[in-house]
């Protein structure tokens, strides 16, 4: 029987099987570093596959993790998102789908606007960035505030469209880039941190956080 997923897994199991359309899926992450893309994996387990939430992430862990030899991508472009899945077929028995690629472009999540710096967070209920855009914050901090002799002012947002994140998050994204620039170079005492939250249409706009100097 030819498998109707380009990659499928059996159940309980990380081993994967490829299947219909498979070159073109794989065909598809081709060019992400001279687009200046990234990639977000998805990994899915249904909630009987194990015992315990920490044992289902692990699979879907483990299956994301089976295909990244064969993807050919720069880990630095990479985030992986683990997820539940709902049962809609006799996934017992024949292989599912249980991994899935979005893939973005980076200057999506950079917003520069005269003095002001915005960095955006790809996934709600997450404070996971690129690897990538860690080393480009550092860059830009560099080349948009090249005194470094004022304060800095970090405001991070949490997403407050449909199903909203806490509010808090909003401060953990601040708290995070606070770290970033601290490693490169930036004085604690040069930084100032707070948190709110947003409502925009474009809901990636909503996970970000805000730099400025006054």
């Amino acid at each position: 029987m030819q498998v109707p997923y380009p990659v499928a897994y059996r159940w309980a199991s990380a081993q994967p099987v490829s299947g219909s359309g498979y070159e073109e899926w794989i065909a598809g992450l081709s060019g992400i570093e001279a687009e200046d893309d990234f990639v977000i994996l998805r990994g899915y387990y249904f909630r009987d596959e194990a015992a315990t939430t920490g044992a289902l992430e692990n699979l879907a862990r483990k299956r994301v993790e089976s295909m990244l030899p064969y993807l050919g991508l720069d880990p630095e472009r990479v985030l992986v998102e683990l997820l539940p899945q709902q049962v809609n077929a006799d996934v017992r028995s024949f292989p599912f789908e249980a991994i899935r690629y979005e893939r973005n472009s980076l200057h999506d999540l950079i917003w520069r606007k005269s003095d002001t710096l915005e960095i955006c967070f790809p996934l709600k209920d997450s404070l996971i960035l690129p690897a990538v855009i860690v080393s480009r914050i550092n860059a830009l901090s560099v080349d948009v505030w090249t005194g470094k002799d004022q304060v800095l002012y970090i405001i991070g947002t949490a997403d407050a469209s449909g199903l909203a994140e806490p509010a808090d998050m909003g401060l953990e994204r601040a708290l995070i880039v606070k770290s970033i620039l601290i490693q490169s170079g930036w004085q604690e005492d040069q930084i100032v941190i707070s948190g709110g939250q947003r409502n925009d249409s474009l809901s990636l706009r909503n996970r970000c956080v805000v730099m400025y100097m006054e």
